[in-house]
């Protein structure tokens, strides 16, 4: 984690370092430690705050993938504001509020780590998904209806019918074809 204030990097340490999957979560607070950590320690995933005070996260992120494209970078900003023309060009897989929950901040990290995209154009991360919310997707994807996904969660068809109208907010969309169609775009479907 690459962040000039101490608490929020300790945070995200915290956070991230408490996961089973998580080797090692170690942190700088400027863009010349941030690079070393990445060149001696070869991280899946870098976390780099977008406002690094005198330097740009977006120039470190264009360094970090210069020195070793493999590397995924995943931009840290107050907003969620930038769009995938401008994360790809600098080769960002994808940005996470700094105020995301624990477990969307996972979520976002471990989608990275398998080389997927979150967060685009400015609107809610898919990858922000809730749990539940990914599980229903899943299984809307599969064909599965109101009263399958019920069954196969163990929830009410209401509770369901809930989940899917937050997921077609949070997608931005109004049906489960569209759905579907724009999980694909964003990479939350293989």
């Amino acid at each position: 984690m690459v962040h000039e204030q101490d608490v929020v990097r300790s945070g995200f340490q915290a956070v991230l370092g408490s996961l089973p999957w998580v080797e090692r979560c170690l942190g700088a607070s400027c863009s010349a430690d941030g690079l070393a950590l990445w060149m001696r320690y070869a991280p899946h995933v870098a976390l780099v705050d977008l406002s690094l005070g005198s330097s740009s996260g977006s120039d470190l992120c264009v360094e970090l993938r210069r020195e070793r494209p493999t590397g995924r970078v995943l931009l840290v900003a107050a907003s969620e504001r930038m769009s995938r023309a401008a994360l790809d060009a600098v080769g960002a897989a994808g940005l996470v509020r700094v105020g995301a929950s624990a477990e969307l901040l996972a979520r976002a990290v471990h989608d990275v780590g398998l080389g997927r995209t979150v967060g685009t154009g400015g609107r809610r991360s898919a990858a922000l998904l809730s749990r539940r919310q990914r599980e229903v997707l899943d299984l809307l994807a599969a064909g599965a209806t109101n009263p399958e996904i019920a069954l196969s969660m163990e929830l009410s068809p209401n509770t369901v019918k809930g989940h899917t109208s937050s997921l077609y907010e949070r997608l931005r969309v109004r049906n489960r074809a569209e759905a579907v169609t724009r999980a694909y775009r964003l990479g939350l479907l293989a």
